[in-house]
């Protein structure tokens, strides 16, 4: 049997080889603390034949392989390919379960899955997935909008301002993104923001007992829910706390023109907020009431419009 080198492995791994026709595919199953699933779809003309399937991990720049051997994973580093599973008659549809194989905290890590009746057939166009990469965490900074820092400590994530006052972020903008995921998971996450500590600065009104018509608008602001769809299936383990301030002189732009002997306005307007983030899986985004609905997987937006629609605005 021809044995590849690893080079050739690591050029696979890289996608450098192409999927053309006769081609299998995969679908990636459940990711949680436990280990991952995924199903192997080869190409009918391979089904009902024997074949292996073989498990990569990528991780710094070193491949692992994994064997039949529960929990045994070992540094590749040339020869034939250990195998994770010999099927004696491949069928349509096959489910590879790994149970043992916690990956949740090996941020970057790549995880790979290829099937054939030998290392040769591990090579071939459209046998050799990534099926899944760890994030780096539970939100996505290339989401965040500038001037907002985010930190995380185990399940516990913090967002601040450092203590000055930046730009209200937009209806698609997000002060934790959820990463994007490389398959539909069917999971959606509804994220409410309560505000537990408040103030707002740059407006008054000038009538005792009167109270300010704006502070509801501008905690309207701050508050806010965003739904995400096709999440990743641990996104509700985390606790997100906020310690912002914004400033909303824009925003109520509109408001000011009726301003009067009675009001005060000495801008900048900010409102500064505390509070926290909670997570909670629904049936439906479109049915939550969300402000910002979001797909992470096919990265489409929609925004909720005054008549309770919703309206796409990307891509």
């Amino acid at each position: 049997m021809r044995k590849f080198t690893r080079s050739a492995l690591c050029l696979a791994l890289a996608g450098l080889i192409s999927t053309t026709v006769q081609a299998g595919s995969y679908t990636l199953g459940a990711v949680t603390s436990a280990g991952f699933s995924a199903t192997v779809l080869p190409d009918s003309t391979e089904v009902g034949k024997a074949t292996n399937i073989y498990l990569f991990a990528v991780y710094n720049g070193v491949v692992f392989m994994r064997s039949t051997a529960a929990s045994n994973w070992r540094l590749y580093t040339g020869g034939a390919y250990p195998i994770a599973a010999t099927l004696s008659s491949a069928a349509a549809s096959n489910t590879v379960s790994v149970v043992d194989f916690d990956i949740s905290s090996l941020i970057g890590l790549d995880v790979y899955l290829g099937y054939g009746a030998s290392d040769a057939d591990v090579l071939k166009p459209g046998h050799l997935f990534k099926i899944y990469t760890v994030s780096t965490g539970a939100c996505d900074t290339a989401t965040v909008p500038a001037g907002i820092s985010v930190t995380q400590s185990g399940n516990n994530i913090s967002v601040s301002t450092g203590g000055k006052c930046i730009a209200l972020p937009t209806s698609t903008q997000q002060v934790c993104g959820v990463p994007a995921q490389l398959s539909a998971t069917g999971i959606s996450v509804l994220s409410s923001t309560t505000v537990s500590s408040f103030s707002l600065t740059g407006i008054s009104v000038n009538l005792p007992g009167v109270p300010n018509p704006f502070d509801t608008v501008a905690r309207a602001l701050g508050s806010s829910k965003t739904c995400t769809r096709n999440a990743p299936a641990d996104y509700g383990k985390y606790s997100i706390s906020l310690d912002v301030c914004y400033d909303i002189t824009a925003q109520l732009s509109s408001s000011l023109g009726s301003a009067s002997a009675f009001i005060t306005v000495t801008p900048p307007i900010t409102e500064k907020l505390k509070g926290t983030v909670t997570t909670t899986t629904v049936a439906d985004c479109f049915t939550t009431g969300a402000d910002v609905v979001l797909d992470v997987f096919t990265k489409e937006g929609f925004v909720k419009q005054t008549d309770g629609s919703y309206k796409k605005v990307a891509p």
